[in-house]
């Protein structure tokens, strides 16, 4: 099995405020699958250049002391059952969701970088 995502915008380039859209899509060889949710988890935080190059500069920070703008958590479906191959919609705001936190438009710098990471979570039953 795997899961596809897709954005809408060929850019994946997004400024503070702007909606994020797009679809997953379940590849699996079976026509349905049951599941006990679907759910996205969007997160934007500030990390060593390492998490995206490798093993250049210093190390990967802990998540702990990872500066965080954004953190938000979608279920997509409740459990049930999913076809396979079709496209499930999902969307957000790009937005600080932190307490004192703002989203940054732009870092430039050697030692760190803004990351966005999405994270699907697809949990099934065998």
């Amino acid at each position: 099995m795997s899961l596809e995502v897709k954005l809408d915008r060929a850019s994946k380039f997004y400024e503070p405020g702007e909606r994020v859209t797009g679809t997953i899509t379940v590849n699996d060889t079976q026509s349905q699958i049951q599941h006990s949710g679907i759910t996205l988890l969007a997160e934007g935080y500030m990390d060593t250049v390492s998490i995206i190059r490798g093993n250049i500069g210093r190390p990967p920070m802990k998540e702990e002391d990872r500066v965080v703008f954004m953190k938000k958590k979608i279920t997509l479906q409740d459990s049930g059952k999913v076809t396979t191959s079709n496209a499930i919609p999902f969307d957000f705001v790009l937005e600080a969701t932190e307490k004192n936190e703002q989203l940054l438009e732009a870092y430039i710098g050697v030692e760190f970088s803004v990351v966005v990471s999405t994270i699907l979570a697809l949990n099934y039953k065998v």
